[in-house]
């Protein structure tokens, strides 16, 4: 087993129920979520990523630090 599994599986040891629960549903979405990546694009959002591209290769974009309402 790897070191990463491990230290999971040791952390996972002291914690209470309750909260391995919600971890347990958090795992459940990411498998989830993996086994979706395969899922195509539609036209439109292939559409959305391209001229997103074409506005970032021309400058087009602003700063989140400028855009930003709050102190982080």
């Amino acid at each position: 087993m790897s070191a990463i599994r491990n230290k999971l599986i040791e952390m996972l040891n002291d914690l209470p129920e309750e909260k391995i629960a919600i971890l347990l549903d958090f795992a459940q979405k990411i498998k989830e979520n993996v086994e979706n990546d395969d899922e195509e694009l539609s036209l439109q959002e292939k559409e959305m990523i391209r001229a997103s591209e074409e506005e970032y290769s021309k400058g087009e974009y602003v700063w989140w630090r400028d855009v930003k309402r709050t102190i982080v």
